[in-house]
């Protein structure tokens, strides 16, 4: 097996199903954090992003 058909099995074993119950409740969060003003906007991510590197 070559080194990049490891890496995707290992992915593979270590991905889970969500619960409906944890996507809504993750959804739920997404929506309190933007109505709370807890978010990045796109352009503000890729001006950070070209910093990193």
């Amino acid at each position: 097996m070559n080194p990049k058909e490891e890496k995707k099995k290992i992915r593979d074993s270590e991905l889970k199903p969500m619960s409906m119950e944890s996507f809504n409740a993750m959804i739920d969060e997404s929506e309190k954090d933007a109505e709370n003003g807890r978010v990045i906007d796109a352009h503000t991510v890729k001006k950070q992003l070209k910093k990193w590197k």
